[in-house]
């Protein structure tokens, strides 16, 4: 896996791309390696805890606070991100208000 950081919403303005997220605080294999190879080697160890997506032009996707993620661009593709914070609660405070309103 390649990244941990604070929570952040990814916006694909071109392209489409394929995400492999993994909750935090659990080790799953080497960092810093070529993707196909931890694909090959790490991924099909922990492929029932992953969440995955293929996010698409025009989609949004939020990344809480210290879940591993990769990404693979299935195609060519532009996006911006934005760090919306270091909040271990951001998650739950955005689906309690979600219910609220609901």
């Amino acid at each position: 896996m390649s990244f941990v950081n604070a929570s952040t919403q990814r916006c694909v303005h071109t392209g489409k791309k394929r995400w492999i997220l993994l909750p935090p605080y659990v080790h799953y294999g080497p960092t810093g390696i070529p993707m196909k190879e931890w694909l090959q080697d790490w991924y099909p160890t922990f492929k029932n805890q992953a969440y995955e997506c293929v996010q698409n032009a025009g989609e949004l996707l939020y990344v809480p606070t210290n879940y591993m993620h990769s990404v693979l661009n299935l195609q060519a593709s532009i996006g911006v991100v934005m760090e919306v914070g270091h909040d271990p609660m951001l998650l739950e405070s955005i689906l309690s208000a979600y219910n609220a309103a609901s």
